[in-house]
């Protein structure tokens, strides 16, 4: 964990010099907050799938997790798409990518940011007024603390399953040392992509 801060922070300063944000404390601490919120939840749901299933299996089933959450976190973002069905919505509320998303974006471009700077060159520019491009992605609405505390409960609901079914796997291994066994001699003399 000391590691995945430390890193993190490296990542996170790096990042928000060189694409040039307000040099703002209540902003840095905000997106370096989010950011390494993110990096725990990621780390999190991985030993959370890593201690469900074996290691061949977790490689497949980690990015096809993923993806959907990924899909769920930016759907209806910046479209105004009315009538969402339900199951959508809440499935939407569900994945962790979206509060990161939102929480990035308000940590940067929320809170009354100034207007950025158009090159000299440009007759017009359409975001350099930050509330326009909040409405753009339709976040005028959101909250960063709600942002946070989803970050938060997606972490803690992820580090509870890990934990669950660790512990369960080690309780099977210990009461039915029988099924352990069984496993191995099907493995040892029934696998088919061993040479003969």
């Amino acid at each position: 964990t000391s590691t995945q801060i430390i890193f993190g922070t490296i990542f996170c300063a790096l990042t928000y010099v060189m694409t040039d944000q307000p040099l703002e404390l209540h902003r840095c601490l905000q997106f370096w907050l989010i950011c390494l919120l993110i990096g725990a939840v990621s780390d999190a749901i991985g030993v959370a799938i890593g201690s469900i299933l074996n290691v061949v299996n977790s490689m497949f089933v980690g990015p096809s997790f993923c993806v959907p959450m990924m899909l769920l976190g930016v759907y209806d973002m910046g479209t105004g798409i009315k009538g969402i069905p339900l199951m959508v919505r809440i499935a939407m509320h569900l994945s962790y990518i979206r509060y990161g998303l939102e929480g990035l974006v308000l940590s940067l471009y929320g809170y009354d940011r100034a207007r950025s700077n158009c090159p000299k060159e440009e007759v017009y520019c359409h975001f350099s007024d930050p509330r326009v491009l909040l409405q753009d992605m339709g976040m005028e609405n959101c909250e960063y603390w709600i942002d946070l505390i989803g970050l938060a409960v997606s972490f803690l609901v992820a580090k509870t399953t890990a934990y669950v079914f660790l512990r369960w796997r080690l309780t099977m291994r210990r009461s039915y040392p029988m099924i352990t066994h069984i496993g191995r001699c099907i493995k040892m003399y029934f696998n088919i992509t061993q040479s003969k």
